[in-house]
């Protein structure tokens, strides 16, 4: 069993428990009050999904009793049958009798007890209470004319799938159905007929699915569970993903088993779930066909190619070159008006950004800076005052130097006592004013 297969399987198995809770929990109601329409359509219910699940899976047992559940309900639901307290507990039995078989199941074992049919007779007996006497000779008079006609049609259906197997062009499955939907390949071709050499059956099974049916989504993941049991599947189509998103009328297979072809259609015929199915067997001639249906449609798909590469060539001729160079010019403003778009969007969303910039600072920060920038300008007047003072004491100190110099060379041009005492009068004199201009300058600089 794949990994599909065993999650299905593990699927199936919670949900029934789940289900059989609710059943429990339906009967303990109609225990008490055994006309209660919202618990019989429980059971019901819970019985109608086992059954479809356990179908599903290939759970016969489980399925076969469910079956006679859900008729014995079906009738109650329908006020044709009546349920008295015996039945209730025999509901109840069926109950107990699924877990255990469920428990099997979950131990890769199959349940059998002796039980098991005396329960199904129970409920047999119980379906033909329900009819009345008079219509019984119906019952059975139905009964013969369906079996009948069920004659009729399967030696119809025989006579028809000779018919279909005579000829290659009379059938519902054609090459041209397996090579466009299996989109078969070359290595594939060649491994079936590594299996067909081996004395293995390779089937292409085509299933007409019934819409109307409730638990139609699921059908194709019903039969893949049930074709998965007996054979390898090759091919499907439409794919597990497709088949996952969407419901598809038609569903085909390709299978590579040691099953014959009644075996397979016994086991996949679900009567509610399919309305029709066609089984093809492979053989060496129809592999021909195959190959030659490939052939055709690979050359097929090169002229349309083809014709499409001519097509453009030609519409490509006819624009000329010229054409295609407007284009190319275009496309090249395009691009720099787009590349200016986006340089320009970029700029104002720079701007903007900035603009909205905010400089969170602490107010003691801000008064200290101020400050700071107020001894800053009262230093600077300071630094200017000193400078002034210091032009000014310069030029005091040149001032006396020029008029000591000239004093000295005054005194140089005469050499008599009187003008020697004269000179030295004057040069006290000048030296004096040059040493208190000196002192005013050191002043000057001690204030700073």
């Amino acid at each position: 069993m794949d990994d599909f297969s065993l999650e299905l399987v593990k699927d199936f198995l919670i949900e029934s428990y789940d289900l059989l809770d609710a059943y429990e929990k339906s009967l303990l109601v109609l225990e008490k009050n055994p006309s209660d329409d919202k618990a019989i359509n429980e059971i019901f219910r819970a019985a109608h999904t086992i059954k479809g699940g356990a179908g599903t899976v290939g759970f016969n047992e489980i399925m076969e009793l469910t079956h006679n559940i859900e008729d014995v309900l079906d009738l109650v639901r329908k006020k044709k049958l009546q349920l008295k307290t015996d039945d209730v507990s025999l509901l109840l039995q069926c109950r107990d009798e699924l877990e255990k078989m469920l428990n099997a199941r979950v131990r890769n074992e199959t349940y059998t007890n002796a039980i098991i049919e005396e329960i199904k007779e129970r409920l047999r007996i119980m379906k033909e209470v329900s009819i009345p006497p008079a219509k019984k000779e119906e019952v059975k008079r139905e009964e013969v004319e369906e079996k009948s006609i069920e004659k009729t049609l399967v030696k119809e259906a025989e006579i028809q799938r000779e018919i279909k197997h005579s000829k290659v062009t009379g059938l519902l499955i054609t090459p041209e159905d397996i090579v466009v939907r299996t989109k078969i390949t070359d290595y594939e071709i060649s491994l079936i007929a590594d299996l067909m050499s081996k004395g293995r059956n390779i089937y292409v099974i085509k299933y007409r699915l019934n819409e109307k049916y409730e638990m139609k989504d699921v059908s194709a993941f019903q039969i893949y569970a049930l074709l998965n049991d007996v054979s390898e599947i090759l091919k499907i189509y439409p794919s597990i993903e497709d088949l996952e998103k969407t419901f598809y009328p038609e569903v085909l297979f390709m299978i590579n088993t040691d099953k014959g072809e009644d075996y397979i259609k016994d086991k996949t015929e679900l009567k509610e779930m399919i309305l029709s199915m066609s089984i093809l067997k492979l053989n060496a001639d129809l592999m021909r066909e195959i190959e030659n249906e490939m052939r055709r449609k690979s050359m097929e798909d090169f002229l349309v190619k083809e014709k499409k590469t001519e097509k453009e060539e030609e519409v490509f001729e006819e624009k000329g070159l010229e054409e295609l160079e407007e284009k190319k010019e275009e496309k090249k403003i395009e691009v720099k008006e787009e590349q200016s778009l986006k340089q320009k969007e970029a700029t104002e969303a720079e701007m903007q950004k900035r603009s909205m910039a905010t400089l969170r600072v602490e107010s003691w920060k801000v008064d200290e800076l101020l400050n700071l920038l107020g001894e800053l300008v009262i230093s600077k007047a300071s630094f200017q005052q000193i400078s002034a003072d210091f032009e000014n004491i310069s030029e005091g100190i040149k001032s006396s130097l020029i008029e000591f110099i000239n004093g000295v060379r005054r005194l140089n041009l005469s050499e008599d006592e009187e003008t020697s005492k004269v000179k030295n009068e004057v040069l006290q004199d000048t030296l004096l004013k040059l040493f208190d201009t000196i002192e005013e300058y050191s002043e000057t600089l001690q204030k700073f």
